[in-house]
């Protein structure tokens, strides 16, 4: 899956080799380590699949083997890239929108407390005291998690803790 993907960022390319000595073209690549996949017989040659940068270095090699490159396909990010080339606005929009959910999921946007409504009137009722105590500008409080830190009180013989927890 990952290698799929980064064959998709990279661009890769489909081609056919088809010539005199097709092995021998696989030997050069090989040696000067162009990476090759999904490589199958097609009658008298093969196809197979390689980066887009190293399609533009094959042609030299290519010649020495004595066999003639057709590509079949190009695939990937490059080559999507090119055919929307016109559609500036579309790519920075989806740009543009990446950019907010990623800024904006850093931001905790609401905390709703439900349920003990005597914990909630204590907590407010001290509001101020706790905020010194925890240094902050608001309060928050939650059920104490592993890997969230805790404050302990006793306000008017009532035991409270709170918890601030970094999502």
């Amino acid at each position: 899956m990952l290698l799929e993907m980064l064959r998709f960022v990279r661009g890769y390319v489909r081609f056919d080799v088809c010539g005199r000595y097709p092995e021998r073209f696989l030997n050069i690549t090989a040696r000067h380590g162009v990476r090759l996949w999904e490589v199958e017989r097609v009658g008298e040659g093969f196809s197979a699949c390689m980066y887009r940068s190293d399609y533009r270095r094959i042609r030299s090699f290519a010649k020495k083997a004595g066999v003639r490159l057709r590509v079949k396909d190009k695939r990937g990010l490059p080559s999507l890239a090119y055919s929307r080339r016109d559609r500036v606005g579309l790519v920075f929009g989806a740009c543009a929108f990446i950019v907010t959910v990623f800024v904006t999921s850093m931001f905790i946007w609401s905390v709703d407390i439900s349920g003990n409504d005597k914990l909630a009137e204590i907590v407010k009722k001290n509001e101020e005291q706790l905020k010194g105590a925890v240094l902050a500008n608001e309060i928050a409080y939650a059920a104490a998690a592993d890997g969230a830190f805790t404050k302990e009180w006793d306000i008017n013989k009532e035991h409270v803790t709170l918890g601030v927890k970094q999502m």
